[in-house]
């Protein structure tokens, strides 16, 4: 009996540390908005319909999004995934890797949402 409950321990304690290892290494790629492992049409898309009002924004996928560096999400990042993904470049000018927890902080609103921010 205190083999299996040595055991259960170890095996719970070895599944709780794999878990929050993995949490703790998660990164994502400029460009990978959807935050799914890969830069896909999927990404231009939900870009492109953030930028239209249809879809909403958490802050990390405002992070990913913004792939030519200019702290702002436009229609020229949408762009830019599309040529990424058409193979006509190789990088984005915001090339490295990202942590969701970086400090940019995009405009808010009170449902926890990053808006579009339509200029004049």
């Amino acid at each position: 009996m205190k083999r299996l409950i040595a055991y259960l321990t170890a095996s719970m304690f070895i599944l709780f540390a794999t878990a929050f290892a993995t949490l703790a290494d998660t990164t994502y790629k400029y460009g990978d908005v959807n935050q799914d492992g890969v830069i896909s049409i999927n990404d231009a898309t939900d870009t492109q319909r953030y930028l239209a009002g249809y879809f909403n924004f958490t802050r990390d996928m405002l992070i990913l999004s913004d792939v030519d560096d200019d702290n702002d999400v436009s229609i020229m990042d949408v762009t830019l995934i599309q040529m990424y993904l058409a193979r006509l470049v190789d990088d984005f000018p915001a090339n490295n890797e990202v942590a969701p927890t970086t400090p940019t902080t995009p405009p808010t609103d009170s449902d926890g949402y990053y808006d579009q921010v339509v200029k004049p």
